[in-house]
């Protein structure tokens, strides 16, 4: 694959990412994201496809090796908090305008953010893995 080609192969795979992101992120606010957000193995999105089929060419790069360990803590942690959302809604925690700044929501919200710090690591590392091309 030439360069351009795998370039623009990251930056979809990016954009991937951003969008599914943003669709974790909505479960902060008890909304449910629908079918696009449904926990996948890290092998099985659209980024991890790219990551474990065409981006394989880059694996003697250390900046695409180190993204693995990220992306599968990204998924991991993911789905820790898609499994706490499913438990609160099911309790109907969210509807439940009381408890907005409780324990609970607090909790709930600290994960959330340790997915964007996550996040935005992997996306780091994706743009080293871009200047390294």
């Amino acid at each position: 694959m030439e360069k351009q080609e795998v370039l623009n192969e990251i930056k979809k795979a990016k954009n991937a990412h951003v969008l599914w992101f943003a669709n974790a992120v909505a479960l902060s606010t008890g909304t449910d994201p629908g079918d696009s957000s449904v926990p996948k193995k890290h092998t099985e999105c659209t980024f991890g496809k790219w990551y474990y089929g065409a981006g394989q060419e880059n694996n003697e790069l250390e900046s695409y090796r180190v993204i693995e360990i990220i992306h599968k803590k990204l998924h991991d942690k993911y789905n820790e908090i898609f499994a706490e959302f499913e438990k609160l809604s099911s309790e109907g925690f969210f509807e439940d305008i009381t408890l907005r700044d409780s324990p609970k929501q607090q909790k709930f919200n600290a994960s959330i953010e340790e997915l964007k710090v996550i996040s935005k690591e992997l996306l780091a590392k994706l743009a080293e893995l871009e200047n390294d091309l």
